[in-house]
């Protein structure tokens, strides 16, 4: 592949990132805002709960459309596109019926079932063991999320299933968001390393001697076992708040060690992220050399 055309797709998914954080984020605060407004309507529906839910319904259908483009060609990328349709017709009925109260609790239940059979379209799109052990875990997530919003509108709880909704959409637009950061990450190469470095092991140790410091520290020390962990943390993490001391040579003997380790722990943490970045760094110039 030439450089031009391997720095044209690089900036593209770079342009497709930012939109993905931004619109999944939008979505996030709206929806979040929106769990707020519906829980205030009593009798007549607010302003702002119409223009939320319509809102949070077309974010999370333009999120979709995006991550539909952005994965086009990878297998099972169709259920973004249904899952886009499904939101479209939740914002519309919302936009259409804004003053009736039926449209509410239809449109979250319509959002499930949408939700439930975009999950289904992945699973024919992708036959993978673990895309299909995934896709069956959140079908039953969602299915009890519908089971739910039925149940609330049955008992006249009208606005109930669109709260539902909200919180499930600041779950997903959060994974989203977190997918988006973390998705060049290579997990092999970070277990590669803490084999390497001995960073586990490390770590695991660290844990060890906060947890049993921190009982001595309540033998000899006037303080609890929740200060005493508090006070661990401050001692390996240098930060040294200062509103838990010791006063005892056994204390501060353990306060030392502490520190000790702890400056070994930074040093290998520093150690690890060098060595992840170098690695990623070589891992994508032998596969642009490859292309």
């Amino acid at each position: 592949m030439d450089i031009k055309k391997l720095n044209r797709k690089v900036n593209k998914n770079i342009i497709m990132s930012i939109i993905v954080f931004a619109v999944a984020i939008s979505a996030m605060i709206i929806s979040y805002i929106n769990i707020s407004n519906i829980g205030h309507i009593e009798d007549s529906i607010t302003l702002q709960a119409k223009i939320y839910t319509a809102l949070v319904y077309g974010l999370v259908a333009f999120l979709q459309i995006v991550n539909y483009i952005k994965e086009f060609k990878k297998p099972g990328s169709l259920n973004y596109l249904v899952s886009c349709f499904g939101c479209l017709g939740c914002c519309a009925l919302i936009i259409i019926f804004n003053n009736m109260i039926w449209a509410y609790p239809t449109s979250a239940i319509v959002f499930f079932v949408t939700a439930i059979v975009s999950r289904i379209v992945s699973m024919i799109g992708n036959r993978t063991a673990r895309n299909i052990i995934f896709n069956i875990l959140l079908i039953v997530i969602i299915s009890f999320l519908l089971v739910a919003s039925i149940a609330y509108t049955k008992d006249e709880n009208k606005f109930s299933p669109t709260t539902i909704v909200c919180y499930f959409i600041v779950v997903i637009t959060l994974a989203y968001i977190l997918k988006e950061a973390f998705y060049r990450i290579r997990l092999n190469s970070i277990k590669d390393i803490l084999k390497r470095t001995y960073a586990l092991e490390i770590l695991l140790g660290l844990l060890a001697l906060i947890v049993s410091f921190s009982f001595l520290l309540t033998l000899f020390e006037e303080i609890d076992f929740k200060d005493a962990l508090w006070y661990c943390f401050a001692v390996v993490t240098t930060i040294g708040f200062g509103d838990v001391t010791v006063s005892t040579i056994i204390g501060r003997i353990l306060s030392v060690v502490l520190g000790i380790y702890g400056i070994i722990v930074v040093a290998v943490i520093t150690s690890v992220i060098v060595n992840f970045y170098n690695e990623s760094k070589n891992f994508e110039k032998v596969q642009k050399d490859k292309k």
